[in-house]
């Protein structure tokens, strides 16, 4: 999974995904897929990677045959420091329990009509979705359905792969 954070953080325009640092059988079910989009790639590598990890390491039934394409985005995507912007804002948040920054900053990506660069969705839905288990603040559906607006096709589809996430669905 650290390959794969690595190049999300990089993004796939500046570094390919290392396939060869992952698990074999990872390995061996990618080497069939085309990496003409280098997201969708890596976003299939990070599921079958979260789906490698919950199966206790022995995988019976990984296959990528369960995990339907990626769809295509529609808005426009934010450039990379608006995730760095909000990665920072979740650790203000996790020290503060103070949602007003996120929420501005949030309203403001969407009056621009942004959404944010797939390769960093992983990252931050499993940081939001820490500190918002078991955490009710007041306005929190609202919360939610702001930040929604913000993940993009892709990100409605990584939500729905990983039941770790559903707190943010």
């Amino acid at each position: 999974m650290e390959e794969i954070l690595h190049t999300a953080l990089l993004g796939t325009a500046k570094r390919a995904l290392n396939v060869s640092k992952l698990a074999l059988p990872i390995q061996k079910i990618l080497q069939d897929v085309p990496v003409d989009d280098k997201e969708d790639f890596l976003l299939k590598a990070a599921v079958l990677s979260i789906k490698y990890a919950n199966a206790g390491k022995k995988a019976p039934h990984l296959n990528l045959k369960e995990i339907p394409k990626s769809p295509i985005e529609i808005k426009k995507i934010a450039p990379q420091f608006y995730s760095d912007n909000f990665s920072d804002l979740i650790n203000v948040f996790k020290k503060t329990n103070e949602p007003e920054d996120l929420d501005k900053f949030m309203k403001r990506m969407s009056e621009e009509n942004l959404i944010f660069p797939p390769e960093t969705l992983v990252q931050i839905f499993n940081a939001l979705s820490k500190k918002l288990k078991g955490y009710n603040f007041i306005n929190g559906r609202h919360f939610i359905e702001k930040f929604q607006e913000l993940i993009g096709e892709r990100g409605w589809w990584l939500l729905r792969l990983n039941a770790a996430w559903k707190n943010l669905i």
